[in-house]
């Protein structure tokens, strides 16, 4: 059960995301609403790779509760990302700008493997030898505990880098004209 709440609750959170942060958007526009959303997303991925087993928390409902709000930022980001392209581009480079934006869904899941493989080759020597779980002693526990954490966390750093154009974005001209 707990692996199932842990799978669907970035998308539990996406669906409230999409609705919330695009009607935001058409209320108050999206220059307001833009960067928020990823800012949700950085917070939120940057508290999952802290979260700690704990006599007083439940490790699962924690993750779970960030995970939801994380979808909730990326729900946003949808309806957001593909308004704000399409409304700067022209009708000419429109289709192909915003299949290159959400191209980039795609290339973060391939850079996600590539880590995990580099993650898994670094710390080899804590894995080798083990068939299943209950043969995973102290090291190599350290171990997947230290890779989880780092990949996860390494999802921030796309947005960290994205923050800052998203936060300076002028409104877009359609978005004024109609308001």
């Amino acid at each position: 059960p707990s692996q199932t709440l842990l799978k669907v609750s970035t998308s539990v959170g996406t669906v409230i995301g999409q609705f919330g942060f695009g009607t935001l958007a058409d209320i108050v526009g999206r220059k307001r609403i833009y960067g928020m959303e990823l800012i949700i997303m950085i917070v939120c991925t940057i508290l999952q790779t802290t979260v700690a087993h704990s006599p007083a928390i439940n490790f699962v409902a924690v993750l779970t509760f960030y995970r939801i709000v994380m979808g909730i930022g990326i729900g946003g980001d949808y309806p957001l990302s593909s308004i704000i392209t399409s409304e700067f581009s022209t009708t000419k480079w429109r289709g192909a700008i915003m299949g290159a934006v959400f191209a980039n869904q795609a290339f973060g899941q391939i850079a996600a493997g590539i880590i995990a493989l580099i993650l898994v080759a670094a710390y080899k020597g804590d894995l080798q030898g083990i068939q299943t779980g209950k043969e995973c002693g102290v090291d190599c526990m350290r171990a997947c505990d230290q890779m989880w954490r780092i990949l996860v966390g390494m999802g921030a750093v796309p947005g960290c880098i994205a923050l800052y154009f998203r936060l300076t974005i002028p409104e877009s001209p359609r978005y004024t004209l109609d308001v």
